[in-house]
């Protein structure tokens, strides 16, 4: 519910990769789309926390089939967001991936950022934390990245 009316938030997953945000009005039984909440996730289970500002969502990514994401409605200048990933193959490599996103944002154009990651790999798998690199079998592994963006 928000403020004096019984309005309430109704959160949607797409297949364009984005959570979208839309308004329920009970008494008109009429929904009006307010707009993206989280970008990058094919989302086709969303559920928000009762009791906390937190998006839960399921991805239906085929590369990243298995993967669930949480998403923290937090202060408008700060996204907060996560995901754990099971990576399952025929041949028995699998892994376990972890990552947390931090976005600051400084201004409408400009926003700094961190994700750090954890790769778990079984005794068969050799995964890296960051795209293009290489492991050896059974290891584990710990990135971060951190920068900053202006958007044009």
């Amino acid at each position: 519910m928000s403020g004096d009316d019984q309005s309430q938030l109704v959160y949607v997953g797409t297949q364009q990769a984005q959570i979208q945000a839309l308004r329920f009005d009970p008494s008109t039984s009429k929904l009006a789309v307010i707009g993206p909440v989280a970008k990058g996730l094919n989302a086709t289970w969303v559920e928000s926390d009762p009791q906390r500002p937190v998006i839960y969502a399921v991805d239906d990514d085929k590369v990243r089939e298995g993967s669930v994401a949480m998403r923290h409605q937090g202060a408008r200048d700060i996204e907060l967001d996560g995901e754990i990933s099971r990576i399952t193959t025929t041949d028995e490599k699998n892994a376990n991936y972890y990552v947390l996103r931090a976005t600051y944002l400084l201004s409408k154009r400009t926003s700094v950022y961190t994700m750090p990651g954890f790769m778990q790999n079984n005794s068969r798998a050799s995964y890296a934390v960051g795209a293009g690199y290489y492991t050896v079998t059974g290891a584990k592994q710990l990135g971060t990245l951190v920068g900053i963006q202006q958007r044009f």
